[in-house]
């Protein structure tokens, strides 16, 4: 009897111990996931949420904050979403002729410093175009000292630029195999050697109607023979062969400065664009979501700051590279028009006017505003690959005192990382959620978007809060307690993996300076006691 209670007793303890088992993997189940689990907590909701939903509950219930603006600047904002029109920054100095005197005509929410550019431009594409006529042909030692910092990137974005042309060349090969095989076949069939349109209309209904070569002849409507084609694409083949360079599509200077109201190189030209901060590509509509979507409506989703305004600074269409220029006029915009928080959710390979974007955010720093800005999403490591803006000081080891760098994560330990975010010891500051986060969408609508755009926001927000309910906080001090009171990760976690090749795990603090994912909560007792100790 005695060893059948024992044996029941080692059952009980068994189930239990299976049963608060399933409980916990219940809580990680990928399809349990909330939508609003970024904002939630670790204890209570069983995700790696930041924990602000319980922070408002129990540390700010009784407390009321100062309203923060903090300026978005992206892809602009659906400013018509029900969402975020009550939050959108009026510019009360405005009156649509520039009575405010910044020079910013009608910027009654923000700007768009693209004017009406709407194409794709990379970086490295237009560095190569605006360094090819000063350095095509020099040797390193034809260079002045002082241009060496410029001629070293452009010997990387011209071997970018030689990459491209190999890979063009490469798949113009292969292509050019394919239209040779089908017209073979074709000419077999029809018995003739140069064949027209016409020709082909006997070979809708077979195989070779299914080739490239067909479907170019047939539906082009460029050239009206085979031997026309093929001779083309020959010459251009050759052409391409000789000269080994890419004809990458860049419009023409001239073009590009109507379009956008001035010169991309030109710093003297600072009043250019239009007040048009309307979101196209619904990225920035999301990224302001996060931050500050309105709470006292009941509709949709609560961002994370409850007293902000939120101002629109258009730069970037999407899969685009922000221009270094408005990076670094956007910045001073958003300072000069009462900003205390920035967030900036893009990152870039290639920076040909750094020292021009280090001043703008030495001036943020002057007027105690904090920027923060996604690290990138390569899965790359930049203290060893650069990417821009970075928050270190240009040629040194020093790191701006009012920026921070975000990596990633998600809501669970498995996959605790997003699988693509770039990371750093050095220059990534903290990772924040940025997995499937659920947020505002063009047209009124809402959707889950991943990456360090998203991860961003959920900082920008937490400071804004900090910056709200403390508003005695300095930039400098801001930074600091999210980076004092992150949760921090004490268990092995899978690096950034974006091939999904097999990894070793890692130490969080190979991943980002903190070692920790933001937390909220934590922040805001930070903030009480650094803020009450001095009123004693």
């Amino acid at each position: 009897m005695v060893m059948n209670i024992f044996i029941w007793k080692i059952y009980c303890f068994c189930l239990v111990f299976w049963v608060g088992g399933s409980l916990i993997y219940a809580q990680q189940n990928q399809d349990s996931i909330p939508n609003n689990w970024h904002l939630l907590d670790w204890k209570e909701d069983g995700v790696y949420g930041i924990s602000i939903k319980r922070a408002y509950r129990e540390l700010l219930a009784d407390k009321t904050g100062d309203t923060v603006l903090v300026a978005v600047i992206d892809t602009g904002m659906d400013t018509l979403h029900t969402n975020l029109r009550t939050v959108l920054w009026r510019n009360k100095r405005e009156q649509g002729d520039d009575e405010d005197g910044n020079g910013f005509k009608g910027d009654f929410s923000g700007w768009n410093f693209l004017g009406k550019i709407e194409d794709a431009s990379l970086e490295y594409k237009r560095t190569y175009t605006l360094l090819l006529p000063k350095y095509k042909g020099r040797s390193p030692g034809d260079i002045r000292k002082r241009d060496k910092r410029e001629y070293m990137l452009w010997k990387e974005v011209q071997q970018k630029v030689m990459e491209d042309s190999l890979r063009n060349i490469n798949g113009m090969k292969k292509t050019m195999a394919q239209y040779k095989a089908a017209d073979q076949k074709i000419r077999e069939t029809l018995g003739k050697d140069c064949y027209s349109r016409e020709d082909l209309e006997k070979l809708r209904d077979t195989e070779l109607a299914e080739s490239n070569l067909y479907r170019e002849l047939w539906y082009g409507k460029r050239f009206n023979t085979n031997k026309e084609l093929l001779d083309e694409e020959k010459l251009r083949l050759n052409k391409i062969e000789e000269t080994c360079y890419y004809c990458i599509y860049i419009q023409n200077d001239q073009q590009r400065i109507e379009l956008r109201g001035a010169d991309e190189n030109n710093f003297q030209q600072q009043y250019y664009g239009n007040n048009n901060v309307m979101d196209i590509s619904g990225h920035g509509t999301h990224v302001a979501g996060i931050i500050g979507a309105a709470w006292e409506n009941g509709l949709g989703i609560k961002g994370i700051a409850d007293k902000v305004q939120l101002m629109a600074v258009r730069i970037l269409n999407i899969r685009d590279d922000e221009l270094d220029k408005d990076v670094a006029l956007a910045i001073r915009y958003a300072v000069d028009n009462g900003a205390r928080v920035i967030n900036m959710s893009f990152a870039k390979q290639y920076s040909p006017h750094q020292e021009k974007v280090e001043k703008a955010i030495r001036y943020a720093l002057k007027n105690d505003v904090l920027l923060v800005n996604g690290a990138g999403n390569n899965g790359a490591n930049i203290d060893t690959v650069p990417f821009y803006p970075t928050s270190g000081y240009l040629g040194k080891n020093k790191r701006f005192p009012n920026m921070i760098t975000v990596g990633a994560s998600g809501p669970v330990r498995k996959d605790l990382i997003f699988n693509v975010s770039n990371y750093g010891p050095e220059k990534v500051d903290v990772f924040a959620p940025g997995t499937d986060i659920y947020s505002t969408d063009l047209g009124g609508t809402y959707k889950k978007r991943s990456g360090t755009s998203m991860a961003s926001p959920v900082v920008a927000g937490l400071a804004a809060v900090l910056r709200s309910y403390f508003p005695q906080l300095s930039a400098r001090q801001v930074k600091y307690i999210i980076e004092k009171s992150v949760t921090p990760i004490d268990f092995p976690v899978a690096p950034p993996y974006p091939w999904r090749q097999e990894v070793e795990e890692v130490s969080m603090k190979d991943l980002c300076k903190t070692g920790g994912i933001v937390n909220a909560y934590k922040a805001i007792q930070l903030a009480e006691s650094l803020t009450s100790r001095k009123k004693k």
